[in-house]
Parts: C-alpha cells; sequence; structure tokens
C-alpha cells in the first residue's frame, strides 16, 4: 500500500499540468463544435426555405408566361378570316393551323380552342406538341357555354393585378377533353381571354389548357437538387387555396421520379382538414420551416413551406408549395458530425496523456537516480562518523587507563613501548579512512552539482512551455483581430453579412476563451516553475551540507595526522620514559582531550550526514513522490519504473543508528591491545599537542 503521507511527485505534476493544458483547449474547441452544430440545423432550415420559395417562384414565373400566352395567341390576324370558322380539320382551318404551330412552339397545350360567343367551337388544334395528328373533330359538335371558364371570361372577371389583367385563370382540375385527347391524366390549368375585333368589341374567347406537366418538371428538377444534398427521402407537395393535393412528388412512395396522379390523392387529399400545419400556414399566406407529424406515413417530418404571393405582377392563386423530408433524415448529418467530433476528441486526449506520461517521467526519472546515489553516499558517510565515533570513545578509555597505570610505567616499559607502536598504526589506519572519507564527500558534492544542472534543466523546460503558452496566447489575440474585422466587413455587407456576423462573433468568443485557458494554464506552469526553484534552493542548501562536511572531514584528517605524529614522537622517547614520567602523564592527558574532542567531531559529522539524508528525501519528496521512510535512508535503490523499496529489514527499525562500540577494559593501570581492538576506522580528532 502506498504511504498516507506521500506527497505528489513533479512527475505527477507536470504530467497533470500537461494533460490539462492540452485537454481544456480541446474541451472549449470540441463544445464550441458542439454549439455549431446548432448552426447544421439552421443551415438546413435555411436550405429547405429557400429551396420552397425558389420553387414556388418557379411556378408563379411559368403561370406568368402562360397569362399572356392565350392574349397573344388571340391577338393572331388568323383569327379573323371568317372564311376558316367552323371549318374541321387545319388543312380548311387557317386558325387550327396556327394553334398547332403554337402547341408545337411551346409544348405545354394540349388543347386550344376559339368558340363564338355562343360557345361553339370555331376552332381547335388537332396536332399534338411532336406535330403528331390528334383527333378532335368531334369537339366541333360540343357547346362550351357551361364550361367553367367561358362565362367569367365573357364577363371580363380576369385574374389581375396592377400590372396585369385581361386573362381568366382556372385553377388546376382534370379536364375530360384533354384525357380524351391525350389519353393521360388529363390535369390542366385553364387561362381563357378574349379575342376582340378591330373596333375592341369581344368576337370570340381563347382557351388554353395547360398541361400540368410543366410542373411536374419543375418538381422534378427541385426533387433532384435535394437528393444531391443527401435529402433522397424529399416529398414535395402543391396543394390549391381550398387545402387540396393538386401536385405530389413522393419517388420514395411511387418508386420513380415523377408526380401522383392517383384520384385518391389528387384534387381528393385535403391537407387543411387533415390539420397539417405547414399547409395551413402556407394557405395563409406565411412562409418558414417547421416539424409536423405526417398521418399518412406516420413519421415525424420536418420541412419549410410558402404561400403563392405571385410573381412579376402575376398575382397567383393561392397555392401553397409545401417540401418535408423525414426527421431521422434531417438530424443524420448532424448526428454524423458530432459522433466524428467525439471519436476525434477522444483520441486526441489519449495521446496528450500518453506524450505528456513520457515527458514526464524522461524529466523526473534521471533526478531520481541522482538522488538515491546521493542518499546512499551520505548513508556511508553517517557509517563511516559512526566508526570514527566508535573509535574516538575507545581511544578516549585508553588514554585514561593510561593515566591510572604511570605507576607501573617503569615496571611495564616494553609493554607500553608495544602499545605506542600499535597506537601509531592505528594513528595511520585512521589517517587512510578520514582521506576515504573526504573522497566520499567529494563524490557527492559533484553528485550534488550534477543534481543543480538537472534542475536548471527543469527550469528551462518550464519557461519554453511558458513561451508555448505566450504563442498560443498571441494566436488566440490575432484571431480575435480577425473576427473583429470579419464582425465589420459582415456590418458593412448588411443584411447578407447578418449571419457571417454570428459566425464572427462565435469566433471571436472561441478566441478569448482560448486565450483566458493559455492564461490560467500559464499560471499554473509559473507554479510548477516556483516549486522547481523550491528544488534548486533545497539543492544549493545540500550542497552547503556537503561543504561543511567536506570542512569536518578535512579537520579530522589534519587531526589523526598529529595523532600519528604524537605516536611517533612516544615511540622516539622509550629510552627516556623513565626520565620524563611526568612529561608522558602530560601527554597522556593530551591524549584524553584529543580523543574526547575527535568523538566530538565525529558526532557532529554524523549528524550532519543524518541531515543530508533529510534533505535529500525532501527533495525525493518533491520530485519523485518520496516515502514517509525516506528522511531515514530506508528507501532503497529505485526498482523498474522509478519505485523504491519503503521498508526496513524486520527487525531493524528505520532511523536505528548503531551502537557504538566500546573497547574492552583490560586490568587497573595498564590496558592490553590486540588484534580484537585494533581500529580500523579513523578517529576524527581536534588539533591539540
Amino acid at each position: 500500500m502506498r504511504s498516507p503521507n506521500i506527497k505528489r511527485s513533479l512527475q505527477t505534476q507536470i504530467l497533470i499540468a500537461i494533460v490539462a493544458a492540452g485537454a481544456i483547449p480541446a474541451l472549449l474547441v470540441g463544445y464550441a463544435a458542439y454549439r455549431s452544430s446548432s448552426y447544421l440545423s439552421e443551415a438546413l432550415n435555411e436550405k429547405l426555405h429557400a429551396t420552397v420559395v425558389d420553387l414556388n417562384d418557379k411556378i408563379e414565373r411559368n403561370f406568368f408566361e402562360r397569362y399572356g400566352d392565350v392574349q397573344a395567341f388571340g391577338l393572331n390576324e388568323v383569327v379573323h378570316d371568317r372564311a376558316s370558322w367552323y371549318q374541321i380539320g387545319s388543312s380548311k382551318n387557317r386558325i387550327a393551323a396556327a394553334a398547332n404551330a403554337y402547341g408545337q412552339l411551346y409544348g405545354i397545350y394540349p388543347l386550344m380552342l376559339l368558340v363564338d360567343l355562343d360557345g361553339k367551337v370555331i376552332a381547335v388544334n388537332d396536332r399534338d406538341a411532336a406535330g403528331k395528328p390528334v383527333e378532335t373533330a368531334w369537339l366541333y359538335e360540343k357547346n362550351f357555354r357551361s364550361a367553367p371558364w367561358f362565362q367569367p371570361t365573357l364577363a371580363g372577371k380576369f385574374l389581375k393585378s396592377d400590372v396585369l389583367d385581361g386573362t381568366y385563370v382556372t385553377d388546376a382540375h382534370l379536364d375530360p377533353d384533354v384525357k380524351r385527347i391525350t389519353g393521360a391524366h388529363g390535369m390542366v390549368v385553364g387561362f381563357s381571354a378574349p379575342v376582340k375585333d378591330r373596333d375592341g368589341k369581344t368576337v370570340a374567347l381563347w382557351y388554353n389548357a395547360a398541361d400540368f406537366r410543366v410542373i411536374e418538371t419543375i418538381l422534378r428538377e427541385t426533387y433532384e437538387s435535394l437528393a444531391h444534398d443527401d435529402l433522397g427521402d424529399a416529398e414535395i407537395t402543391v396543394v390549391n387555396r381550398d387545402g387540396l393535393v393538386i401536385a405530389d412528388f413522393d419517388p420514395t412512395v411511387l418508386g420513380a421520379k415523377a408526380m401522383n396522379f392517383d384520384p385518391q390523392v389528387v384534387l381528393s387529399r385535403n391537407l387543411v382538414t387533415a390539420g397539417n400545419a405547414m399547409a395551413v400556414e402556407a394557405l395563409a399566406g406565411k412562409q418558414g420551416v417547421m416539424g409536423d407529424f405526417n398521418p399518412i406515413k406516420k413519421l415525424k417530418q420536418f420541412g419549410g413551406y410558402v404561400g403563392s404571393k405571385g410573381a412579376l405582377g402575376y398575382p397567383g392563386l393561392g397555392w401553397g408549395v409545401l417540401i418535408r423530408v423525414s426527421e431521422e433524415t434531417a438530424n443524420g448529418e448532424l448526428r454524423g458530425q458530432l459522433r466524428m467530433l467525439v471519436a476525434i476528441l477522444v483520441a486526441s486526449l489519449g495521446m496528450l496523456a500518453l506524450g505528456a506520461w513520457w515527458l514526464a517521467r524522461s524529466l523526473a526519472l534521471p533526478l531520481v537516480r541522482s538522488l538515491d546515489e546521493v542518499r546512499a553516499t551520505g548513508g556511508s558517510v553517517a557509517a563511516i562518523a559512526a566508526q570514527t565515533t566508535a573509535s574516538s570513545v575507545t581511544l578516549a578509555d585508553s588514554a585514561s587507563e593510561q593515566a591510572a597505570s604511570l605507576e607501573e610505567t617503569s615496571a611495564s616499559i616494553e609493554e607500553l613501548s608495544s602499545m605506542t607502536r600499535l597506537n601509531a598504526e592505528s594513528a595511520q589506519k585512521a589517517r587512510q579512512a578520514a582521506l576515504e572519507t573526504r573522497q566520499c564527500a567529494d563524490a557527492g558534492a559533484e553528485q550534488m552539482k550534477s543534481m543543480q544542472s538537472a534542475m536548471d534543466v527543469i527550469a528551462a523546460a518550464s519557461q519554453d512551455i511558458t513561451k508555448i503558452l505566450k504563442t498560443i496566447d498571441e494566436i488566440a489575440f490575432q484571431t480575435n483581430i480577425l473576427a473583429l474585422n470579419a464582425a465589420v466587413e459582415a456590418a458593412r455587407a448588411g443584411e447578407a453579412g447578418a449571419g457571417f456576423a454570428v459566425v464572427a462573433e462565435e469566433v471571436r468568443a472561441l478566441a478569448q476563451r482560448s486565450a483566458a485557458a493559455a492564461r490560467e494554464t500559464a499560471e499554473k506552469i509559473e507554479g510548477s516553475t516556483s516549486r522547481s526553484e523550491e528544488g534548486a534552493r533545497l539543492s544549493t542548501q545540500v550542497a552547503g551540507s556537503f561543504q561543511q562536511i567536506q570542512d569536518k572531514v578535512r579537520d579530522l584528517e589534519r587531526l589523526i595526522t598529529e595523532i600519528a605524529n604524537a605516536s611517533r614522537e612516544q615511540s622516539e622517547g622509550i629510552a627516556q620514559v623513565n626520565l620524563a614520567v611526568t612529561q608522558m602523564d602530560q601527554v597522556t592527558q593530551a591524549n584524553a582531550a584529543t580523543a574526547e574532542e575527535g568523538a566530538a567531531s565525529a558526532e557532529e559529522l554524523n549528524n550532519a550526514a543524518t541531515e543530508l539524508s533529510e534533505q535529500v528525501a525532501v527533495a525525493m519528496q518533491h520530485i519523485g513522490g518520496g516515502r514517509a521512510n525516506d528522511a531515514q535512508g530506508q528507501g532503497g535503490k529505485p526498482l523498474p519504473g522509478g519505485k523504491r523499496r519503503q521498508d526496513p529489514p524486520a527487525g531493524s527499525p528505520a532511523g536505528e543508528k548503531p551502537a557504538p562500540a566500546r573497547a574492552p577494559k583490560g586490568k587497573a593501570g595498564i590496558v592490553k591491545h590486540s588484534a580484537a581492538t585494533t581500529h580500523d576506522a579513523s578517529a576524527p580528532t581536534a588539533a591539540h599537542r
């Protein structure tokens, strides 16, 4: 289990900072893209609305031309050829021949009549739009006085506006005469106008039956445009002023790109009485887009609608035009965009987290290893200092025993000489141990320099990240400026640029949010930089501690050298011992004092080594995630993955110092040294003679 005292490591902080720096802008971009999905819906609304308005305009413009055709045909001078009146066949009737020519030229009039004021047929075309003969002779026997267009035309009840006048328009209907002539559905729109003589007197009426296929062609072109934009289930419907369906173009039902002339639908199905909201709004003269439920198909639809208001002066017949698509088709593109957005965001965040983990590990792991080596060196220094303390205490005890045994010096001169030589050898060994201690301290100092260099690299990396965030902030600022310029240009464009102005405002808001996110991330990076600087400060303190250790070790080496010199002088003065007992007593007392000072110096060295271990543990916690027992140097070397052992051996509490070894005391008066009491560690002493 992880210790509850574990602090968040520098590696973890770098990982969190980088992931946050990348994730926040990514999430903001994702949110903005999600918000922009509403623009896709608005774009669909605008497309359906624009398409239905354009479709209605094409129909109205076509009927504007048909409105004038019938008057133009009646102005032909041939209609005043009385010799041709009532003659059957275009070979005898010049007016019928002219009608044939008009039919072939325009291609949309299956029936054209000229009747007198009593309703009797004067002339009728006997060829179709392709120039093929058609049987129309039977119409000469028919009287059209009761036709729905005859009396209104004769009475001058024209469909007129401030611009146009003189033509009566019969709303879409099934004409049995046209059906008999063509063998088709017979759906037409009638246009009739009076024919006047040179004195302006009405002498006849001209009637054109416009084939409804002209509407079918316009609807087919509109449907193909919608299908090209992935709206293949579009349904186009035209209703008359009473709400009856007069054109139903729905390839998904018919299986072909053609109008449905089913008598159960055309001029039979009433969308107004069926409660179709779009039809109701269109016949009220309104236009727009909305959703509605289609009870026939039993599904929700979304579409545009527009009411007929004419074009180019043609007042229109009050029709309503509807374009409807299923709700699933309308939302299909939006769902696809959102799915792709989610996939891109998830992949981006995953790659960002992986890259951040690799970078943080690359920065922190070398520092962790260096600190572990420094801590191991500190442990070695502490162990050597403990051994030196034990040797110094032993030396002090030996000096005390020598002082108590001065009375027996004369009898034990040979034994004293042997002990003196042993002291000289021990001093030499202590000097060598002190030299090795200094070398370890020097090595620790060099490692601390390496750690300081690594800390400088981290600080430089943090500065680089700060520069990158500054660049992001500058990009956001430039984007904001561009958005302002775009908004100004959109304002100059007036109503045409209104949509673009909204987009520019959203881009500007996005730029501002990106700048805010960059500043917030910069603040977090500054926090990480300050923590790196704190680590550098701690490294400097540790270096200072190493310097103190080096100074103490040099003092220790100097003191041990003096002990060795004193021991040599004792050996040289053995021959004069009997004459210098008093002088030897003074030297022995001096040795005791020197040993005590050496013990004190060794204790200070041990304390300094312990402090070094604690400071290294603190640095380890900041950089690599230290554990609770790191302060006692028990963490161990890094295992694979940068982790360390955290528990000391069983039965050995963390931080326990070894007990100083005391030399065994001999008989009162003289100490006999053997191999077991020989000191192999240096004994730090203060300079004393």
